[in-house]
């Protein structure tokens, strides 16, 4: 299929004659307003009614006529508005003297670099859902086998323009945290609808996806561009700012304070809201989180537990953005998106797991999921398993063995299995606790039936891809990771750790403890193509791989002192850290070293850890935050906070979605905010 845009070398040319361009274009906005002038209004808001379609009733139709009234009203001077796509057509349209620019921010910047024109973000636009971001999707076509990003490894990616960076960087940035080889050569579409269209016309079998941004999905849609259903998320760019207010260097210094409040007065007029299509009206500019992404499973979207942000202090007192009541206490961590939060829990008569999928900014619930799960577990019957978010469905799994595949967007069972009629094998103790993995195109459960210890299902389906004998289940997730120079499953069962097969499930070594009476709780840790195996009665212990993708049994480093028996340690800045007894900092390339060990009340005997390059958060079992120095050479606490008051049980693990933080107690889940101020 040929590209729609030059080659790179014609490509930059290109940009810089456009650079050129724009800065002839825009050379008379640095100069100050003529007596008289009016007061101009350049619309670049890719949602503005003359700049979109009107084919989906009440979207895409904001009136900036009516905004245009009510400035002129409130500066006391006539105000005209112009719209245009760039800088360069707007400016031209406004005969050179613009004042106020609203478009999407990384277009705005865009061409206002390339003219070396200072401009000053003063205020961001709200949707109708009080969001100021919004995203690039990342989408495949309806039949593709990719069910979630990391599928993605060896597509073709359509990417959008330099300057949409919602369908560029920010995808690229996705696709460098996944592990995923850096796509070549990058293929960039002038539109989504052009790139939409060019990957549904690409032959049936060849493996591709496309960056269409969040707010043209439905217009994609509507206006018939695509058929519905003919392209499926797969996975979501980090959001990035939207709709943004600039004023030019036309506005003097001693005029800012009064435009932003001019413009801010909005959020009180309904009916300019409503023509505006906005919540809130303008509010407060805030730079998006840097490299928020979804957490979808117990450890989040990115390997080894690391996630790419934290902040470098947390708030002096915890900042909650909203609280939704549960039925009991759970030990299943939560899933979660920039819009979907998943919590497991379990009905008044504990008898039905109940699954709740509420809206991540509200708390609001969009959907309840009910299934029947009479029984009698130690430490209570709900779900231990995290939910796995993959695409549009979402995969639950109770701690008796019902696994079910539900529609994201609205509860419906697609397919279901049993493993007790599927897979017939003694209920643990405590239940089935690993969660749901989804590698290389296959579902991944562990049920621990001696025929079927570890299986692999369709998860389209439910059906059975493959099965391997083996032992009854471990409490441990499985992980999918390259290891000795081989990708494959990695996890344990009730009596060894062992690498798979992704593929097929062939087994490809076992690795036993020298002694038993593990519980094989924490889950295995890919570090740097090595394993790192935690349990109580063997501490913490680093294994390398072969050549040949086996494991070599005897360990390359060892911390006795470091036993976990239910926290997975996590790795920033080279360092290992993991809580038993104290919090251990270990030197990963120096044996697991120990650089400093920490007493203190957050660290116990469980928590659950969270790593960014030059911080971990660690959220303990009484739910105290507790922010550290990944860096320092002591233990060095950069922030604390408690979660709930009174303080109180925690042990399901949270998840991170940008500055969000989703904690569940005994009774409630909470939101909090980690970037507020």
């Amino acid at each position: 299929m040929p590209h729609l845009l030059p080659d790179r070398s014609t490509l930059a040319r290109a940009v810089r004659v456009r650079g050129l361009a724009v800065a002839s274009a825009l050379s008379c906005l640095c100069a100050a307003p003529a007596q008289g002038d009016s007061f101009t209004v350049l619309v670049m808001d890719p949602l503005a009614s003359k700049l979109a379609c009107a084919c989906v009733a009440g979207y895409a139709q904001r009136d900036y006529a009516a905004l245009g009234t009510f400035l002129q009203a409130r500066l006391g001077q006539p105000v005209r508005t112009v719209h245009a796509e760039s800088l360069v057509a707007g400016t031209a349209k406004a005969d050179g003297r613009v004042d106020l620019v609203i478009g999407k921010h990384s277009v705005v910047v865009y061409d206002a670099r390339a003219a070396q024109l200072p401009v000053v973000p003063l205020l961001s636009l709200s949707g109708t859902d009080g969001a100021t971001t919004q995203r690039g999707l990342v989408v495949v076509r309806g039949a593709d086998p990719a069910q979630q990003f990391g599928d993605l490894r060896g597509y073709r990616l359509l990417l959008g323009p330099a300057e949409a960076e919602e369908k560029h960087a920010a995808a690229l940035a996705l696709w460098q945290r996944a592990g995923l080889p850096a796509p070549a050569p990058l293929e960039t579409f002038a539109t989504c609808s052009i790139a939409a269209q060019a990957l549904l016309a690409l032959p049936a079998g060849e493996r591709a996806a496309a960056l269409v941004s969040s707010y043209a999905k439905p217009l994609l849609e509507g206006c018939g561009t695509i058929d519905a259903g003919a392209l499926r998320v797969v996975g979501e760019t980090a959001p990035v700012a939207f709709v943004t207010a600039f004023a030019t260097s036309r506005v003097a210094p001693e005029d800012l304070a009064g435009l932003r409040r001019a413009l801010l007065a909005v959020g009180s007029d309904e009916e300019l809201c409503a023509a505006l299509e906005t919540r809130d009206g303008f509010v407060a500019y805030r730079a998006p989180v840097p490299a928020p992404v979804p957490w979808p499973g117990w450890r989040g979207a990115a390997r080894d537990g690391f996630v790419p942000w934290l902040p470098d202090r947390l708030p002096q007192k915890p900042a909650v953005a909203w609280e939704r009541r549960l039925h009991g206490q759970g030990l299943g961590g939560l899933a979660a998106t920039g819009q979907f939060v998943i919590v497991g829990d379990r009905d008044d008569n504990d008898t039905e797991d109940l699954w709740l999928c509420l809206d991540a900014a509200t708390g609001d619930v969009r959907w309840r999921f009910a299934s029947a799960a009479p029984g009698e577990l130690d430490y209570g019957n709900s779900p231990r398993a995290t939910p796995l978010l993959a695409g549009d469905a979402v995969f639950l799994l109770g701690a008796l063995g019902n696994l079910h595949c539900v529609d994201l967007a609205t509860g419906r069972l697609r397919w279901q299995v049993d493993f007790a009629t599927s897979f017939p094998a003694e209920l643990p103790t405590w239940g089935f606790c690993g969660s749901p993995l989804l590698a290389d195109g296959a579902l991944v459960i562990a049920p621990g039936a001696p025929d079927a210890s570890l299986v692999g299902l369709d998860p389209a389906t439910g059906k059975l891809r493959w099965q391997t004998a083996g032992g009854p289940p471990a409490y441990a997730s499985f992980l999918v990771a390259h290891f000795g120079g081989r990708r494959q499953l990695v996890g344990c069962d009730a009596g060894s750790f062992g690498g798979f097969d992704p593929a097929t499930g062939e087994r490809l070594w076992r690795l036993a403890p020298a002694g038993k009476g593990d519980f094989f709780v924490p889950t295995p840790l890919a570090v740097d193509g090595s394993l790192v195996f935690c349990s109580e009665n063997h501490g913490t212990r680093l294994h390398r791989g072969r050549p040949d993708g086996t494991i070599d049994p005897e360990p390359a480093a060892r911390c006795r002192d470091l036993a976990p028996d239910t926290t997975t340690p996590v790795v920033a800045n080279g360092r290992l850290f993991g809580v038993w007894e104290g919090m251990h900092c270990l030197d990963v390339a120096a044996g697991l070293r120990p650089v400093w060990t920490a007493q203190d009340r957050a660290y116990g005997d469980h928590a659950s850890l969270f790593a960014s390059p030059a911080a971990v958060l660690v959220v303990s079992a009484r739910g105290e935050l507790v922010l550290l120095d990944a860096k320092a050479d002591e233990h060095r606490v950069l922030g604390r906070q408690w979660a709930f008051d009174p303080p109180c049980e925690v042990y399901s693990h949270p998840a991170l979605v940008g500055d969000r933080l989703y904690v569940r107690g005994p009774e409630a889940i909470r939101c909090l905010v980690l970037g507020a101020q």
